[in-house]
């Protein structure tokens, strides 16, 4: 179970990369050519917020080793898996529009790119949903319900 200072730390991160990902859901939508840096550089910056979330979630719950049933453990440990896949895919992402970028093509594969970023966000949302279940089942099971 995250500590204070890692829920914090951890929302943080969250709320930056949501920031990221609606410019990059919007850039996408409708690309102007003088700003195609941009897209480069947010997927590159989300790609790294996001990296440092996983492994900030994984730190933190090894620090705050907590009984857990054996089931939310088997959960978190399927969830933790999914981390690697998540990373994969923004950094292909990211690679293709530095890419693109660089050989001038990036306008006319924005929207391509929008579709991907589309898809990884609907991933990343649904674990994050999957993730946000078990915690509130780990402090359920912990405090007990109505306490």
């Amino acid at each position: 179970m995250p500590t204070v200072l890692c829920a914090r730390e951890l929302a943080a991160i969250d709320n930056e990369s949501r920031e990221h990902l609606t410019r990059l859901r919007q850039f996408c939508s409708c690309p102007h050519e003088a700003s195609l840096h941009v897209l480069v550089d947010a997927t590159g910056r989300l790609r790294d917020l996001l990296a440092t979330r996983f492994a900030l979630e994984e730190s933190c719950e090894c620090e705050d080793p907590i009984p857990v049933a054996s089931h939310l453990a088997s959960q978190m440990q399927e969830l933790h898996g999914e981390h690697q896949g998540l990373f994969a895919d923004i950094s292909s992402i990211f690679e293709q529009a530095k890419r693109n970028f660089y050989q001038g093509t990036l306008r006319f594969t924005a929207q391509r790119l929008g579709e991907r970023l589309d898809g990884f966000y609907d991933r990343l949302v649904e674990h994050e949903v999957r993730d946000n279940r078990i915690l509130l089942q780990l402090y359920d099971d912990d405090f007990g319900v109505g306490d």
